[in-house]
C-alpha cells in the first residue's frame, strides 16, 4: 500500500497496524508526487523506529519487485 506523502503515515500505523504492508512509491514530477517525496516520507518516518525507513523504502517494495 503505497501512502501518499501528505498522509500522517505513523497515525496509520497505529490506527491499523499493518507496518509490513506500507511501502514508498512516487509520481514524481507530478504535482500528487511532491517535489521532494524522500525528505517528505523521511519527514513522517522520523516520528517511528529508525529500523521501519529501511523496511518501508526497500523491504516493503521487495514482495512487490523481487530482485531476480
Amino acid at each position: 500500500v503505497p501512502p501518499f506523502w501528505h498522509e500522517n503515515l505513523p497515525l496509520m500505523i497505529e490506527r491499523y497496524g499493518l507496518k509490513e504492508v506500507y511501502c514508498f512509491s512516487t509520481d514524481y514530477p507530478h504535482l500528487e508526487g511532491s517535489k521532494d517525496p524522500f525528505g517528505k516520507f523521511t519527514k513522517h518516518l522520523a516520528k517511528l523506529p529508525e529500523s521501519y525507513r529501511r523496511q518501508f523504502f526497500i523491504e516493503n517494495n521487495e514482495l512487490l519487485l523481487p530482485n531476480t
